[in-house]
């Protein structure tokens, strides 16, 4: 006898809802071991929350990093092969990210979106240690002009003692005026902007103390 078979193929769609993931962008004079540091990744792997934290910016200016994170923020979009991200940026992480917000990510939409960002202690009005530094770093070339009889070594010792890089003249209250200025009109209106900072007073006395603040 013959055996004869028949067979039936039914296709099935199946959907879900997925978070987003986040990606991760570290300050100043830092690199991305930054958020593992602070045990912020450990928190990300518990809650099974999807993130990357790949990004290595050099100490450099806002534009120059705001460039940089055009070439690696929608490659991870695509790495991850999703419609949408999140951002959560540390200090001057948060500036460099507005930078690439405002001039990049528009072209970018038809791609992903970046739904959310969130920004922790980032000095979006300027830092007056920025400027503090910056004006110490006038002084002491303005000294090191100068001869001080007996103080062979001094000026040299003053120059050393406060440092200086290029990333923390754009931390500078007045950068940051103007910067804002020409930023802040051109972010994207479809992103959620929330930002995180502490509150240095831990005395509450109202100033800030060297102990124990």
């Amino acid at each position: 006898t013959a055996e004869l078979w028949c067979t039936a193929i039914d296709w099935a769609e199946l959907s879900f809802k997925a978070m987003s993931p986040v990606v991760l962008i570290h300050g100043n004079n830092s690199d991305s071991g930054f958020f593992a540091r602070q045990g912020f990744t450990n928190i990300l792997e518990d809650q099974r929350i999807p993130f990357d934290n790949s990004i290595n910016l050099p100490t450099d200016t806002v534009q120059a990093n705001g460039n940089r994170l055009n070439t690696r923020i929608p490659a991870i979009a695509k790495s991850f092969g999703v419609d949408s991200i999140h951002l959560v940026v540390h200090s001057k992480g948060g500036l460099d990210s507005r930078e690439y917000l405002a001039n990049f990510q528009p072209a970018n939409d038809k791609d992903f979106k970046i739904l959310s960002y969130t920004s922790l202690s980032t000095p979006h009005n300027g830092s007056v240690l920025a400027d503090l530094q910056v004006e110490r770093r006038i002084a002491a070339r303005r000294a090191d002009e100068v001869e001080f009889e007996s103080f062979p070594t001094f000026t040299g010792v003053l120059s050393g003692i406060v440092p200086l890089d290029i990333g923390t003249t754009n931390l500078t209250t007045n950068f940051t005026a103007g910067f804002n200025a020409g930023n802040m009109p051109r972010l994207p209106t479809s992103t959620v902007f929330n930002t995180v900072a502490a509150d240095a007073d831990q005395n509450g006395n109202g100033q800030i103390d060297r102990t124990p603040d």
